[in-house]
């Protein structure tokens, strides 16, 4: 007699299979959607940083990075293209730039994007908080920065801490958006993740940069 697995077991079997594949699969690919965001954007941290010390040297010799962002005209795409193709271009891998509502777009040769946007400048002088920098939003993918309607509309832009992140310039350079917290609070964790839940989730890169550029299970933002 030849033994075979009768038709009701095949079909249990490939039932198993099934819900296994849909309980682990989403789990998976999350996984992988986490990993290609905190690598592209540890790697634009890392590449912007270095084209501002390239920026400061070559224009500058010495001094810090808020000299640099005095655009002239706030909230303006053109002055803000400007700043860029002027200052950091030649040291970024990029492609054409895109002027969106009061700021420009530019993609990226790894297939990410920023936006920046110059928000309540003082001509002629360095900025000393944030709202007087450079806004940096980075895009895990261009198309996010491109699609989003919100970017840099009527003054102000929308991150969501999942395709978009927000950074800022200061005397650092490229820093992660943390405005009024203390960095070295016991409790600066905690304030970054309740603020990364809120609606404008704008500390949720400052998150991940304190999680060592991991998003961890705690992560406020689902993926």
């Amino acid at each position: 007699m030849k033994k075979a697995f009768t038709l009701a077991e095949v079909l249990i079997t490939l039932a198993i299979i099934g819900i296994v594949a849909t309980l682990t699969i989403p789990a998976l690919i999350a996984k992988y959607k986490k990993q290609i965001t905190v690598t592209r954007m540890e790697k634009f941290y890392s590449t912007m940083n270095q084209a501002v010390k390239f920026a400061i040297a070559d224009n500058f010799g010495t001094g810090d990075f808020t000299v640099i962002p005095n655009v002239k005209t706030p909230h303006n795409a053109q002055a803000m293209e400007d700043w860029w193709n002027t200052y950091l271009k030649k040291y970024i891998n990029s492609g054409t730039v895109e002027k969106k509502n009061q700021g420009i777009i530019v993609p990226l040769s790894d297939g990410s994007g920023l936006g920046l946007m110059a928000s309540g400048l003082t001509t002629g002088k360095p900025c000393n908080s944030a709202a007087e920098c450079i806004h940096v939003v980075f895009c895990t993918e261009y198309n996010y920065c491109r699609n989003n309607n919100g970017l840099f509309g009527e003054r102000s832009y929308t991150t969501d801490g999942k395709n978009t992140f927000l950074f800022h310039f200061n005397s650092l350079g490229l820093v992660t958006y943390a405005v009024g917290l203390d960095r070295e609070a016991d409790d600066y964790r905690e304030e970054l993740k309740n603020n990364c839940s809120t609606g404008n989730k704008r500390n949720c890169a400052a998150l991940i940069e304190k999680d060592n550029w991991e998003i961890k299970d705690d992560y406020p933002v689902k993926f």
